[in-house]
């Protein structure tokens, strides 16, 4: 790159700089003639464009998205329509000159630098230092879960989630406990109720065999497989109500108390005592064990973390990420997945004592809930290596994976 060319981060707020001049110098001339809670319908009718130039126009002008703002930035034809369109209007010339001015600031920084005219976005996302990419994809998943939090009326702040996989007393086989902490979920009126837990369903390598997991609590517990003692206190049935789809036990959560002070939180754990081999007989190379964790509610924050006890045998790295769901999922359907998704999950390797680490004010009640399902497998936390993927306002109907290959029984 020559001498006189910015550097990257130089260049990017230049572009950034010259970006807002042009939006504050479009913002002042139309705003003569449009108000913003008008909408970009009445912005294209009052300039006298097409609908959709209309709205680029107004958009671009008056929009508080910065990310999505280089997708509706009008082209350079585009601008001469516009500008045409806007002299018609008989605006103060002196806005008219600015706006020209910061257009034609503008196309030429973008030419001497040889930025693609025509692909501003693609263009910035390369040219973004990794923190701000993923700083814009929060802010978009962000959106959209609020977006879904209003459509849907439900919502879950924190989902915190962890598969146990240790060795079964049936030789051979391991045994697997599911543990899950919602925290503050949230219920409008107007809205169904929010599935805050479903029982542990397992499938074998065909998708044919299903078995429930085998709850904490005794089978006449009415509540089971809760864990009360690190849920909120006092639940009552107008709070949660329980019932079984497809022989699994489903938790709905229809609304805290009014006279509750602070948001409610609630912690399942349960386990299956063989669920499937350890090992493979080498005939089918892609033999694995793998865990997932749908998304299937709005959400703040998803933690997944998978606990592999040391007994386990791998035949290969753990891996995971976020996938998309490929069919709906009723309940006690297995989730097909194959699309990866764009979303920067990265899979850690934790040591055990940092759990808790960074989850907030509910992380040692989840620690306390991992201790509660590794004693359901008769070991403790120590024995186990910890894999995790965080995402924060994780994409609705997705699913989050993490698995191995199996080890080749010799």
């Amino acid at each position: 790159m020559p001498a006189d060319i910015p550097l990257p981060p130089a260049l990017v707020q230049r572009f950034n700089d010259l970006l807002g001049y042009v939006r504050t110098a479009l913002a002042r001339a139309i705003g003569q003639r449009i108000e913003v809670h008008q909408g970009g319908r009445a912005a294209a009718r009052i300039l006298g464009l097409d609908k959709t130039l209309g709205w680029r126009v107004f958009k671009t002008a008056f929009s508080k998205d910065e990310y999505g703002l280089l997708d509706v930035f009008p082209g350079q034809r585009a601008w001469i329509l516009v500008n045409k369109a806007l002299a018609q209007l008989n605006l103060p010339a002196a806005d008219m000159a600015e706006l020209q001015r910061a257009l034609d600031e503008f196309e030429r920084f973008i030419a001497s630098n040889g930025i693609p005219r025509n692909d501003l976005s693609q263009w910035m996302q390369t040219m973004e230092q990794p923190e701000s990419a993923e700083q814009r994809m929060v802010a978009l998943r962000k959106q959209a879960a609020e977006a879904n939090r209003a459509s849907f009326g439900i919502y879950d702040h924190a989902c915190l989630s962890a598969s146990l996989i240790a060795p079964s007393r049936t030789a051979g086989l391991a045994a697997v406990a599911a543990v899950r902490l919602i925290d503050a979920p949230e219920r409008h009126l107007s809205a169904g109720p929010n599935p805050i837990y479903r029982q542990m369903m397992t499938w074998n390598k065909d998708s044919v065999e299903r078995s429930a997991g085998q709850a904490s609590f005794p089978p006449d517990a009415s509540r089971a497989p809760l864990v009360p003692e690190l849920s909120s206190e006092g639940i009552t049935d107008d709070e949660l109500q329980v019932s079984r789809k497809n022989e699994r036990v489903q938790f709905d959560f229809l609304g805290g108390r009014a006279s509750r002070g602070e948001p409610m939180y609630f912690s399942f754990a349960e386990m299956s005592a063989a669920v499937g081999p350890m090992w493979t007989d080498g005939v089918d190379p892609d033999d694995c064990a793998e865990f997932a964790n749908p998304i299937e509610i709005p959400c703040g924050r998803m933690v997944y973390d998978v606990l592999i006890h040391r007994d386990v045998p791998l035949g290969g790295p753990v891996e995971g990420d976020l996938y998309k769901a490929e069919r709906p999922r009723e309940a006690g359907d297995q989730i097909s997945r194959q699309i990866r998704l764009r979303c920067n999950a990265k899979l850690m390797e934790l040591d055990s004592s940092a759990l808790a680490a960074s989850l907030g004010r509910r992380g040692e009640t989840y620690r306390a809930l991992l201790a509660h399902g590794a004693a359901m497998l008769g070991t403790t936390l120590a024995d186990f290596r910890v894999y995790r993927i965080a995402i924060e306002y994780p994409p609705l109907s997705s699913v989050c994976v993490i698995g191995w290959p199996l080890p080749v029984r010799r």
